[in-house]
């Protein structure tokens, strides 16, 4: 066989091999990209909850920091969202009694949860039982999670994820 022969049998088999090389690397870099946009939104939620957390076992301390017989009830709160309650007595710079500081307390902490987790609710419960009371510090936020920024739709139009969680701590003081 000569050399000529073999070189025209093989014409265009050089560009179908980068084709095929290239088809691959694309469909592992679309595989890489559905990873990275599964791990950013993982790992917002992630964050939002370790707040959550933070947050909670912040007001345990702050109760348990000023517990008296007749403040423990003060720190209790309805759900409320958005907006913190009055403080009163600016506890940071002026002397404050038991009650005043409660009133600061959740005021500061319900404007610090606010302020990091938009869109959040919270509650405080504190309920007798024996010698001790039961705390229960409820937390509700919301991710909202913009999938058209992520990646495209087969649609075309934006997918908004709107998830909601609860971290509620319950202890005993």
């Amino acid at each position: 066989m000569s050399l000529a022969r073999i070189t025209k049998n093989q014409c265009g088999a050089t560009l179908i091999e980068v084709l095929v090389a290239l088809l691959v690397l694309a469909i592992g870099l679309l595989g890489f990209a559905g990873m990275q946009t599964q791990s950013v939104t993982t790992a917002r939620k992630a964050y939002a909850h370790s707040q959550a957390t933070f947050f909670a076992q912040d007001m345990v301390e702050r109760i348990r920091a000023n517990l008296t017989a007749n403040t423990i009830a003060q720190y209790s709160m309805a759900q409320i969202g958005g907006v913190a309650p009055a403080a009163g007595t600016d506890c940071s710079v002026n002397a404050c009694n038991t009650a005043q500081l409660a009133q600061w307390d959740r005021s500061q902490w319900a404007a610090e949860v606010f302020a990091a987790l938009p869109n959040s609710r919270v509650s405080i419960t504190i309920a007798p039982a024996g010698n001790m009371n039961v705390v229960t510090i409820s937390i509700i936020y919301s991710l909202n999670v913009d999938l058209e920024a992520l990646q495209q739709t087969n649609t075309g139009t934006n997918a908004l994820s709107d998830t909601t969680f609860t971290y509620s701590l319950v202890t005993e003081i």
